[in-house]
């Protein structure tokens, strides 16, 4: 199958669109902004804007999902990422005396990344992973109209439906049954190749749209009702955006290699010390400047946040390579296997 680097683009593009919305939300600026003013409503544009980027990344996984056998490894592999900027990564800024360090109990709790829910995705993303081949039976069977049909229940079943009240327990989109409503829009939204018949100018005003909506009904009502993931607008703008780039013909010599590292950064932001004593506050001072130039200063933080997580992933990745990670990652998916093999045979 051949690559579609507009999807790699976009993986990308949404991970830049989250170190937007943590600039503006735990950097400080949504919370010096007063209500009513051009400044609370042009920061709250901004964040409007960005945050279908969680829905985005998860749409991805289902849309380039394949039949052929998974391996492992990867989920192995990821792990140790996870391990690395949790732990790692928080032994050598404490060690720069960067932060404060966390206590042992903490400490000792990081080592369990999904049951700690250090990464809230990637607990999440954990328990969707071994939910993948029975999701995976259904997309790959369904076809065009059966993909369309459940596309549309998946709207009114877990956003609409969502507004009033939450009964599915997609807890605002951190969840693992919300990833798992995702990846199989995001499989069933290739399967229905929708939008098909519009063309992109359509679907760039549709997303607009959505912006102007959410952005609206934020400012009028101050509830942010459809501000979170699991809300109608906020999938539809991430679906919007999926299909649009989805169409981009592009060459894939530096995104091919840089859209791996994507992840990485959503991790480096994430690390306890980054987020509560490098992020938190660190964007308020844009509230004295000018709007437009206070707009772009956030912009250029948000830039900076992403280069910074792309470079540390990008030396983490040199490191695990140096210290063989991959092959242990292998090594041990292999030995869960055979001990899963064993363990199984009590249900014959």
């Amino acid at each position: 199958m051949k690559r579609n680097y507009g999807i790699d683009l976009l993986r990308l593009v949404s991970m830049f669109m989250v170190c937007v919305v943590h600039t503006i939300g735990q950097g400080g600026i949504l919370e010096g902004c007063k209500e009513g003013t051009i400044e609370y409503a042009a920061y709250y544009l901004l964040g409007a804007a960005c945050y279908c980027a969680v829905d985005v990344f998860a749409l991805i996984s289902g849309y380039i999902a394949t039949q052929r056998r998974r391996d492992h490894s990867k989920l192995v592999n990821m792990w140790f990422q996870v391990f690395f900027y949790s732990i790692v990564l928080t032994l050598i800024l404490s060690a720069f005396s960067i932060g404060k360090r966390p206590g042992m109990k903490e400490f000792a709790m990081d080592f369990f990344p999904v049951i700690s829910k250090y990464y809230w995705y990637f607990t999440a993303y954990f328990a969707l992973y071994f939910a993948m081949p029975v999701l995976n039976r259904f997309i790959f069977t369904a076809d065009e109209n059966a993909a369309k049909r459940t596309l549309t229940l998946i709207f009114v079943v877990y956003t609409v439906i969502g507004l009033i009240k939450d009964p599915f327990a997609t807890d605002k989109g951190y969840s693992a049954i919300w990833l798992m409503v995702l990846y199989c829009a995001g499989g069933l939204a290739k399967q229905a190749k929708i939008f098909e018949k519009k063309k992109t100018f359509v679907l760039i005003l549709m997303w607009l749209g959505c912006l102007l909506t959410m952005w609206a009904v934020n400012i009028f009502t101050n509830t942010g009702i459809l501000l979170r993931y699991s809300s109608p607008t906020v999938l539809l703008s991430a679906l919007l955006l999926l299909v649009v780039f989805s169409r981009l013909e592009l060459k894939g010599t530096v995104i091919r290699k840089l859209s791996p590292l994507a992840f990485g950064i959503y991790l480096f932001q994430g690390n306890r010390i980054i987020w509560n004593y490098v992020l938190k506050d660190s964007a308020k001072f844009v509230m004295d400047m000018n709007l437009f130039v206070g707009l772009l200063c956030a912009l250029g933080i948000a830039v900076i946040i992403f280069v910074s997580g792309l470079a540390a992933e990008y030396l983490r990745t040199l490191l695990f390579r140096l210290l063989k990670i991959p092959e242990l990652s292998r090594k041990l998916a292999a030995a869960a296997d055979r001990v899963i093999g064993k363990v199984s045979c009590v249900f014959n």
